[in-house]
């Protein structure tokens, strides 16, 4: 092989090689486009996702402070329904003490 033919090949061998990385180099510009545009998209959802839980945080904790006077309030009920029963034993007792034209016995 002469001289002239040698550099022929390396030449487009040279040639080959500056095609193959132009082609990578193109691959890697529409990488990081994907990359880029990707990590806007995680962004974005991240805060639409902040919102929404800050907005279920809020309506979570506005239904525990609800459940919470609830269940006070069903407390102070059943302490007044306990009442409310001992009332009416000490009446039903008083009644049948009594006799049928309402004196006591």
């Amino acid at each position: 092989m002469d001289v002239e033919q040698r550099l022929d090949k390396h030449e487009r061998r040279f040639v080959l090689a500056e095609k193959r990385l132009d082609q990578i180099e193109k691959q890697l510009r529409a990488t990081a486009k994907l990359v880029d545009s990707g990590m806007k998209l995680i962004i974005k959802d991240r805060k639409q996702q902040k919102e929404v839980d800050e907005a279920f945080n809020y309506k979570l904790n506005a239904l525990i402070h609800s459940q919470q006077q609830t269940d006070e309030k069903l407390k102070e009920l059943a302490e007044q329904q306990m009442r409310t029963d001992a009332k009416f034993e000490r009446f039903i007792d008083e009644l049948r003490r009594r006799n049928g034209n309402g004196h006591s016995s």
